[in-house]
């Protein structure tokens, strides 16, 4: 079975569905093989490595936590295959912003961080101050964006946090 979201812990979560369609079988559900295929390649999940554009490919994610952060860079990281990478980078204050600074230092590519519109939000320069590797910090999700779809060039792929690139 295909599914139309990126990731390796996506799969785990069609795993999951999978299974819980299982226990809904057992206890008398009737749940097509057809239905079930069906509905894991109709999933949407709007902002979990979400592509918004292709050249160069642009994704946004909601992770919000080290251990989302590290699967969303991760398979970034497996699409990106080589090709320049850019990531654009914004979170809310009260998130453990070093667990969370230290994984996208870890990738090694350029980070561009981007003012989220939002009065929990981290500052760009707080989070650049933070940040041991290359930087730049952009005033605004779109100037974000525009410079990471230029620095990534047309074969390349930008990474966006959905907070920082909506």
């Amino acid at each position: 079975m295909r599914i139309p979201l990126l990731g390796l812990h996506q799969a785990d979560n069609a795993a999951l569905a999978v299974a819980a369609i299982d226990a809904l079988r057992s206890r008398g559900w009737d749940i097509s093989d057809g239905a079930l295929r069906d509905g894991l390649a109709r999933t949407r999940w709007p902002g979990r490595l979400e592509v918004i554009d292709r050249n160069p490919i642009v994704l946004v994610d909601g992770a919000h936590n080290p251990a989302g952060l590290e699967r969303s860079l991760d398979a970034v990281q497996k699409l990106a295959k080589g090709r320049p990478l850019v990531i654009v980078f914004g979170a809310m204050s009260d998130k453990d912003l070093p667990s969370m600074l230290a994984l996208v230092r870890s990738v090694g590519a350029p980070v561009i961080f981007s003012r989220i519109g939002w009065h929990r939000a981290a500052s760009p320069s707080d989070l650049a101050q933070q940040f041991p590797g290359e930087s730049e910090i952009a005033e605004s999700s779109a100037e974000a964006l525009s410079r990471a779809r230029q620095r990534a060039g047309r074969d390349g792929v930008a990474r966006g946090s959905r907070a920082a690139a909506s």
